[in-house]
């Protein structure tokens, strides 16, 4: 770009209708009535709370033909490691081609009268429906002489949702979301998440470049870094859901930033996209700094001391510290005095106010070795993150060197986390993943930046240490239709598919891996190779990977929600972990991202059944362990018999 784009430019900004995001209460009754007495529908099952209205069935949501088999009649080798089970899902191949889904102008048609009732009329902002299908791919894994053959693509459901703009630009965000799944005769999933908005005043605008450069910082070598000017809807429960908050007043616009590099195999890869401020006047939160410092203890431990400064005015809402494999937040409220201050921490983490506007914090905590895998040499990553009401955040990071003199051991249990990012991106979202959780699951260990290793995926003696020695795998990274990144080199800074020996994965523990990166199961990678081609292989008693089609974006509230949904917290119904990152994705990311859940079918080692009715077993329908009706079995590589693909789009 030229000079001259580097002006910044004025657009306007939006206030909620009476100051209060949401959609009227009486209106979202309204709708609720109606999908109640055209549906047959119990009333009970709508809820409506702080402005939002959400309905779901997580039986009929993306349902397939299956068919439920003792687990008598089941062989054995389905059912290695799983003691609470006593009936399997069996896929009805025979039936999935008698599927039926509601027409799209049969659904755009009942979504209009929805919009009727919303009253959106007198808001400022426009919304559009779009039409698309859930899909359901199946792949015979033997095939022909061992090559793979396509069965077919097959449409389970029929999702209407909306699209919005301001002043012609798109309105995206978790705070802007229309989201309606029907199967043939009714809706399986609501979500209605929106506000209504009336013009403000103008504002300065960034450049992307100037925006990029402020608020993108990537550790990336070579990384090519571009930006999309949307107005960014935050997740305004998160400020209204909470006593003393105070709610987001108006939307400003932000760039969805994102972009491509070179791996370290010569492949083009991308970039985790993130919203960020296009702000120019940054009156809001003007600056933060952060250092840190480290004191070796007489037990080889380190106390490590991260403080720094925020200068901010009062529409700050939290700020998060993150620190080696640490992180911690404090919100912010009003108190009786209506003065803004900081909340509590108990884990160390504290904030004092200086002066107005001005604030000092102060994260304290001790590690040893086992925190950083045993390692002697350390590179130990901190980072702040400030964020506003109105979806806006400032972020800072700093780095220092750790020596260790002697070695621990780490241990495992339920889940594990690598965060394979130092420079704050994924920051939230792994945390609110790790803590909902924490609800109902226990942490086999969480590693970040530097202790983010590829062999822990690929190589035996590691992965029998982490991730194959816990239940549900979650990493948030780069990546791309062939992997994803590692910003430490052992044995290098990229996984590839084709590196991991045929049938590791699900190998001791291991069931569930989660890739919140970029295009991991995208249908095919630049070679035209296809996604059960690539993935297929790594399955030995894995049940499913969740990742994206098309790129991620680091929405905080994402990893929350996934958690959230599959365990049955915060009034939620516990769902299948298909259903709980499809649900995830249709209410937090951005406008068209793609999720995919790949999972395969075991049978006879010679054939394509196991004789049961011509079906073939799977674990479409799993649930967290000791959630639900629990999760399927382990299908060890030769029992593979069919790869499966969901896609979603939110």
């Amino acid at each position: 770009m030229s000079s001259s784009s580097n002006v910044s430019f004025t657009m306007p900004t939006y206030n909620y209708v009476n100051r209060t995001p949401g959609i009227n209460e009486q209106e979202l009754v309204n709708v609720a009535d109606y999908l109640s007495t055209t549906f047959n529908i119990s009333r009970k099952e709508f809820k409506i709370e702080n402005g939002t209205l959400s309905y779901f069935d997580p039986a009929a949501y993306g349902a397939i033909p299956m068919n439920t088999v003792p687990a008598k009649d089941i062989p054995s080798i389905y059912k290695t490691g799983e003691e609470t089970q006593t009936v399997f899902d069996a896929l009805m191949i025979n039936k999935l081609r008698e599927i039926k889904c509601m027409p799209s102008e049969r659904a755009i048609e009942y979504c209009n009268e929805i919009i009727k009732r919303l009253n959106l009329e007198n808001s400022s902002m426009k919304m559009t429906l779009k039409t698309n299908n859930t899909k359901f791919q199946l792949v015979f894994a033997k095939g022909i002489e061992g090559t793979p053959i396509e069965y077919g693509t097959f449409d389970i459901d029929t999702k209407v949702v909306g699209r919005f703009t301001l002043n012609g630009i798109p309105v995206e965000g978790s705070g802007a979301k229309f989201v309606v799944n029907f199967n043939e005769r009714q809706p399986t999933n609501v979500h209605i998440y929106m506000s209504k908005f009336i013009p403000g005043p103008l504002i300065n605008i960034q450049t992307p470049e100037n925006s990029i450069s402020n608020h993108y910082v990537s550790n990336v070598k070579n990384a090519r870094i571009n930006a999309r000017l949307v107005y960014h809807a935050p997740d305004f429960l998160l400020s209204n859901g909470q006593s003393g908050f105070v709610p987001a007043t108006s939307l400003l616009p932000a760039y969805i930033a994102g972009g491509e590099f070179i791996n370290n195999k010569g492949q083009i890869s991308n970039l985790l996209e993130k919203y960020i401020p296009a702000v120019n006047d940054y009156s809001h939160i003007s600056s933060v700094s952060i250092t840190t410092t480290a004191v070796l203890n007489k037990d080889n431990t380190y106390t490590i001391n991260v403080v720094g400064t925020i200068v901010a005015e009062s529409e700050l809402l939290s700020i998060t510290v993150s620190s080696g494999n640490n992180t911690e937040s404090i919100p912010w409220i009003y108190d009786t005095n209506s003065n803004w201050v900081p909340g509590t921490n108990n884990n160390g983490l504290s904030v004092a106010k200086q002066l107005d506007g001005l604030y000092n914090f102060r994260f304290t905590y001790i590690c040893s070795n086992s925190n950083f895998k045993n390692e002697s040499n350390v590179s130990l990553n901190s980072f702040i993150i400030a964020s506003g009401v109105n979806g806006n955040s400032v972020s800072k990071s700093d780095n220092i060197s750790l020596v260790f003199t002697q070695q621990r051991t780490a241990g495992t249990t339920d889940f594990g986390i690598e965060h394979s990012i130092s420079d704050g991106l994924g920051a939230e979202l792994v945390r609110r993943y790790r803590d909902k959780m924490l609800e109902y699951a226990s942490k086999s260990y969480q590693w970040a930046s530097s202790t983010t290793y590829e062999n822990d995926w690929k190589v035996q003696a590691n992965y029998d240490l982490y991730v194959g020695n816990t239940d549900e795998a979650f990493y948030c990274g780069h990546g791309s239709p062939n992997g994803f990144s590692f910003e430490n080199n052992v044995s290098d800074t990229w996984l590839n598919y084709d590196d991991i020996p045929a049938g590791l994965w699900g190998q001791k523990d291991l069931d569930w891996v989660v890739l919140t990166s970029c295009q991991c199961l995208r249908e095919t990678n630049s070679s035209g190779t296809q996604w059960y081609t690539r993935w297929g292989p790594v399955f030995g008693g894995l049940h499913l990977i969740c990742g994206f089609h098309t790129n991620a974006n680091d929405v905080s509230t994402f990893g929350r929600k996934f958690a959230m949904y599959q365990g049955a917290r915060d009034g939620k119904p516990a769902t299948p972990i298909r259903s709980a990152w499809c649900k995830a994705n249709d209410e937090d990311q951005p406008a068209d991202n793609v999720v995919t859940i790949m999972g395969v079918c075991g049978g006879s080692p010679n054939s394509q059944t196991i004789n049961y009715g011509g079906q073939v077993i799977q674990n479409y329908n799993d649930y967290y362990h000791g959630i639900g009706t629990g999760s399927g079995p382990d299908i060890t590589r030769n029992y593979i018999t069919c790869y499966w693909r969901v896609t979603s789009t939110s």
